[in-house]
This record gives structure tokens, C-alpha cells and sequence, in this order.
């Protein structure tokens, strides 16, 4: 019964098993996707006039980012790049309600060189006062170990 796991895989069938984990990393990565948009729709539906705060690296191509609030209250973190209308399109997003907001932010990132993968992380404080349906950056330079944030929205 088993014995086809122990014979080699033929041409066609090589096909159909890569056509198939294609196919299931394509729906992985949209049902990521459709969860994003899903966390930043769910905190706007409740909370209308909510700000959104950025988390990224000015110089890094990628980066995480997990908020603890100590004042305020924020939404789970979503990635901006799949929520449409988003106005950085890196690292990561969360929407914040209007008022005092104080957070500790940590930032990861994994960088690819040719032989080994380095990771790294950077902490940085933010209080700032948000404005309902404004945007916001904490931007993180991590060259020089610098973060701060800035507003997004014109003035």
C-alpha cells in the first residue's frame, strides 16, 4: 500500500505535486493577506476616526515590528503592503485611538548575504499625541541606532 512513497517521481508527477505546493503557498500567502486587510477593517468599523501608526526601517528593505502600549490603545499589527490605500508599503502598521499614545517598540529584521542570514533588533520609546484620522511613522535608523516619529499627513 505504501510502497509509492519508496518509488521515484515521473515527469508528470514531479509536475502535479510542484502545481500543487504552488497552489497552496499562492492561498497561504492571500489568506495572509485577506487577515491584514481583515485586523485593519474590524479596529476601523469599531473605531472610525483611529489614526494609523507605521513601524519601518529607513534603511532596511523589510523589517517586523511588535508595539507594547503603555497609554493609548492600538490594534493588532498588520503588514501596510496588502491593505489598500496604505501610505508606506514596508515593515509594519497599526491603527492607534486619538490621543496620548505611549509605546516601546522593538523592530527585527533578517538580512540574506551569500553564505549566512544575520538578525538584528532595535528598541526604540515613542508619546506622542494622535490626531483622529492622521497618519504616523516611527522610523527607525538603525545604522544609527536613532528613531523617531513623524507625521505623514500634510499640514
Amino acid at each position: 500500500m505504501w510502497d509509492f512513497l519508496n518509488q521515484p517521481l515521473s515527469g508528470p508527477s514531479s509536475l502535479i505535486l510542484l502545481a500543487v505546493l504552488i497552489a497552496i503557498i499562492f492561498v497561504a500567502i492571500k489568506l495572509g493577506h485577506k487577515k491584514a486587510r481583515d485586523i485593519s477593517k474590524q479596529f476601523l468599523t469599531e473605531h472610525p476616526d483611529a489614526a494609523t501608526l507605521y513601524f519601518y526601517a529607513d534603511d532596511l528593505p523589510s523589517n517586523d515590528a511588535r508595539p507594547e502600549c503603555i497609554q493609548g490603545t492600538i490594534s493588532k499589527v498588520y503588514d501596510p503592503r496588502t491593505v489598500p490605500g496604505a501610505k508606506v508599503q514596508k515593515g509594519a502598521a497599526c491603527h492607534v485611538l486619538p490621543g496620548i499614545v505611549e509605546l516601546n517598540v522593538t523592530i527585527s529584521w533578517t538580512k540574506s548575504y551569500y553564505v549566512a542570514r544575520k538578525h538584528g533588533s532595535m528598541q526604540a520609546h515613542f508619546r506622542f499625541e494622535a490626531a483622529p484620522g492622521h497618519s504616523y511613522a516611527a522610523v527607525f535608523n538603525v545604522a544609527e541606532s536613532k528613531a523617531h516619529i513623524i507625521s505623514l499627513d500634510a499640514k
